[in-house]
């Protein structure tokens, strides 16, 4: 699945350990899987549980993956996902359907999304549960996945949830796929190291300094000559209308970055307000923000503020990304993430950057990853 979905300690859990064990997988904030790592089922001896690089990385681009971690090589799947469905969700359940093998979709992190929720003064548990398993497998027909089996888990709180119905449906795949010869534990690297060794195992500023950038360009050589050729008087004037420029400028600031990432929220904390206010940028449990919209920043009424669908949705592959939403139309942006560092995010910013325009990297849901972290001895 995705990087930062959290498969390192769905794998921990499934072999009934917390993420601090001396032999856990790693778990970290930030990038920590660079490798295809084998752990043994604690119930089947002959079972081994592969953790793989997230998918959608600088490291581990959506074209190269499939080969560099040598997919073909595996019997079952667990996709794991802990935001929105993405199309990577969808290049690898197809691949997977390529290969007439067998998955099972897991959305996890519930517990934070259940946590998140609970500010919504409507809020219901189970109608949410409902909602996110309604839109997992909405998600996953309309990819053209047949008979999909989801499941909504917390790693850290497995007595929630469906962590035990998944654990129990694993082992029944286990035991179907016990009929055929399973593969030795040796670490899929290529098929020629299988055949060699198939024996062994400050609050407004930041938009001053954006406006000014944009329309207060005074060359001061320029100014310099103007003073010197010129009356005070002639030159004072010139100053007093680009200041007026400067009043009247329009600005359009862009949020955009992957989907999930907390877009929505963060334009309404940059407006001062709770995602349940009326007039705050709409926010959900599932995929959201389905087009552009517009919101005005409350200390400057010429700047508004655009929430951005997220990118790398099934609704905005990366390839048509940029002109779905009109990239080239804004004049600052701030990219949002809250786990990875992805691919995305550089595709976004390399296009910033050759419009010669600025941007922020905003690492949102901080408070997430320091409570995950604070759970270390």
């Amino acid at each position: 699945g995705v990087t930062g979905a959290g498969k390192s300690s769905l794998v921990n859990a499934l072999r009934g350990l917390s993420d601090f064990h001396e032999e856990a997988a790693q778990t970290d904030v930030i990038e920590g899987t660079m490798e295809p790592m084998g752990y043994p089922h604690p119930t089947f001896p002959n079972v081994i549980i592969w953790d793989l690089p997230g998918i959608g990385t600088p490291n581990f681009k959506a074209v190269e993956y499939l080969e560099r971690v040598n997919y073909s090589q595996y019997d079952f799947f667990i996709i794991v996902a802990s935001n929105r469905f993405t199309a990577y969700d969808t290049q690898l359940s197809h691949e997977i359907q390529k290969m007439k093998k067998r998955f099972c979709y897991v959305r996890s992190k519930m517990d934070i999304a259940i946590t998140n929720e609970k500010l919504n003064p409507d809020f219901n548990e189970g109608a949410t549960l409902q909602k996110v398993r309604k839109y997992c497998l909405d998600k996953l027909l309309e990819a053209n996945i047949s008979s999909p089996q989801i499941f909504l888990v917390s790693s850290f709180y497995r007595e929630k949830y469906d962590f035990h119905l998944m654990r129990r449906i694993v082992v029944v795949e286990i035991e179907a796929l016990r009929r055929r010869l399973l593969r030795p534990a040796v670490p899929p690297d290529s098929e020629k190291k299988r055949d060699d060794e198939s024996a062994k195992l400050s609050k407004g500023s930041w938009i001053h300094f954006i406006i000014f950038q944009k329309i207060f360009k005074i060359d001061l050589a320029k100014l310099r000559d103007a003073l010197l050729q010129r009356n005070l008087d002639e030159v004072s004037e010139e100053i007093r209308q680009e200041l007026d420029k400067l009043q009247n400028v329009k600005l359009d600031i862009a949020i955009t970055g992957v989907s999930g990432a907390g877009k929505s929220s963060l334009v309404n904390a940059l407006r001062g307000m709770t995602d349940y206010e009326e007039g705050a940028a709409e926010v959900g449990i599932t995929q959201t923000t389905m087009e552009c919209h517009a919101y005005p920043h409350p200390l400057f009424p010429k700047v508004t503020l655009w929430d951005l669908p997220g990118i790398g949705t099934p609704e905005f592959k990366p390839k048509d990304y940029l002109e779905k939403v009109c990239f080239s139309q804004y004049d600052f942006f701030m990219i949002v993430t809250s786990e990875r560092f992805t691919e995305n995010d550089v595709l976004l910013a390399h296009e910033i950057m050759k419009m010669k325009k600025k941007f922020y990297f905003v690492r949102s849901k901080m408070d997430v990853s320091i409570a995950a972290e604070s759970r270390k001895p």
